[in-house]
């Protein structure tokens, strides 16, 4: 009786975990409607709650929080930013709306990754897929759009926001639900095809190609990560450097057309990417000497103006970073996502780590056209970190149901689908 007793009290004890944890990351994902709706109470209201959350997870961060190499490179990027904004008079409030969440989820993290991975995860996931229903009933009851703006159509902006931007609410979604089946042995529960079929609904009624491609990585990762030899192959060093290949391929180089089936024919753009290509070609140039190693802030999008239209960030995960914080600034984030490729590679053989690999994975596709580096890519990047920080990987497969190193040629790691939304 005193055990059951005991176990029930855990479990509201971790339920109210989540809830806090789930009320400081509601701010990481604020719905561009926001801005739109033309009621200052919301766009104020949101403001300050996204400084209140980033004030208490400084607080968290100053008090529990790893000061460890990862944790100063996520904080460092955007300092080096604010610091670029206020010596280039850039916009503050922009400022606060983007960069701040990066940095407070980084904190976040740190402070508890270690200790509440699956609180964390939960919360994460709750968050995401609440936006994603919601985002989704606004694409099926409003097919032509919710609202206009000066650079797009009405047709392409949600209530989440711009159809090119729903990654940044599926993806962590996914990887969420599929590390918590991870965690609790399973392969796909109900819950992660519930979010899968909410994912692809999503991309392929708003027709968002580059969502489309990166999702069905995504799901083919997913498949692989079934079996411990296919996982091993698809670890944190591989799709990172896949990543970088692509960016070097694609965005430096130029050799789409090597991919025209691909773009052309399947994905039906253009090799220029809908004109991305000359985007980019400003990028380049904005981002010479005068931004070559501290970038141009938040504001820099004010010179980004391609044939007299004004952009607002780069259409590429680097070159955008690149312009807002120059070379220090992606400097920080190669030594997080180098940490996190080694430490998923260190724990290849487990399916968790198959799935922050893949989930990475995702994000690096995407971040070919679009700017990725968000907070919620910080997010999984500081999850996958500190879920296998200061853990051997023998420890940590003692603990794990996911892992089997002794069935390295069979399914291994965990069985058949499991259809329970519990974890």
């Amino acid at each position: 009786m005193q055990c059951c007793l005991q176990e029930r009290a855990r479990h509201l004890d971790s339920r109210w975990v989540v809830g806090v944890f789930a009320a400081l990351m509601i701010p990481f994902f604020p719905p561009e409607i926001i801005h739109h709706l033309g009621t200052s109470f919301l766009i104020d209201g949101y403001a300050w709650g996204g400084m209140a959350s980033a004030a208490l997870c400084f607080l968290c961060y100053a008090v529990f929080g790893r000061k460890d190499v990862f944790s100063l490179a996520g904080v460092g990027i955007s300092i080096l930013i604010l610091i670029s904004t206020i010596t280039r008079d850039g916009a503050l409030n922009l400022w606060f709306s983007k960069w701040l969440p990066c940095c407070a989820s980084v904190m976040l993290v740190a402070s508890f990754g270690r200790t509440h991975t699956r609180e964390l995860l939960w919360a994460l996931f709750l968050v995401t897929f609440g936006l994603s229903v919601t985002n989704l009933a606004s694409v099926l009851l409003m097919p032509e759009g919710v609202y206009a703006t000066s650079g797009t159509a009405q047709s392409g902006n949600f209530l989440y926001g711009n159809k090119d931007s729903f990654y940044r609410i599926l993806f962590p979604a996914l990887c969420a639900s599929c590390a918590l089946d991870a965690l609790s042995g399973r392969w796909v529960s109900l819950r992660s095809a519930i979010v899968l079929v909410v994912a692809v609904m999503s991309v392929v009624l708003a027709t968002s190609a580059a969502t489309l491609m990166a999702l069905g990585f995504f799901v083919i990762g997913l498949l692989c990560t079934r079996w411990c030899t296919l996982r091993r192959y698809l670890n944190g060093i591989s799709v990172t450097a896949g990543g970088v290949a692509a960016f070097l391929a694609i965005v430096v180089f130029r050799l789409q057309h090597l991919f025209d089936f691909l773009i052309v024919d399947v994905l039906g753009k253009s090799l220029t990417f809908t004109g991305r290509t000359l985007i980019w070609d400003k990028v380049f140039e904005l981002s010479g000497l005068r931004g070559l190693f501290f970038g141009r802030g938040v504001s820099g999008y004010r010179e980004l103006v391609v044939d007299g239209r004004q952009y607002y960030h780069a259409h590429d995960g680097v070159l955008d970073l690149w312009l807002n914080g120059g070379l220090m600034s992606l400097l920080f984030l190669a030594i997080m996502a180098c940490l996190v490729a080694l430490v998923l590679y260190r724990f290849r053989r487990q399916r968790e780590a198959g799935v922050y690999a893949i989930a990475l994975g995702a994000f690096y596709l995407n971040g070919i056209t679009e700017p990725i580096v968000c907070a919620s890519l910080l997010m999984i990047l500081s999850l996958a970190y500190y879920s296998f920080a200061s853990v051997s990987p023998d420890q940590r497969c003692a603990k794990s149901p996911s892992c089997n190193l002794s069935s390295e040629r069979g399914f291994g790691c965990a069985g058949a689908i499991d259809l329970h939304m519990s974890s």
